[in-house]
């Protein structure tokens, strides 16, 4: 069973303090964040990605 996990939305604002005008940031979106880019967080990437394809939910990863 796949659990579906997200990310806050929208952008995220922050004050300049230079020019105290509101800027925005881009902001990506991903179904699962995996921390770490050793063996074991490549090969959890990869798994869930399988997984995914074989029961058809596309599902976006992103490996930090």
């Amino acid at each position: 069973m796949i659990s579906r996990i997200r990310l806050a939305r929208g952008a995220l604002r922050f004050m300049c303090s230079s020019d105290k005008q509101t800027q925005q940031r881009e902001v990506m979106e991903y179904d699962v964040l995996v921390v770490g880019g050793g063996v074991a967080g490549l090969s959890t990437a990869i798994k869930i990605k399988q997984l995914s394809a074989e029961y058809d939910r596309p599902l976006t990863v992103c490996v930090i």
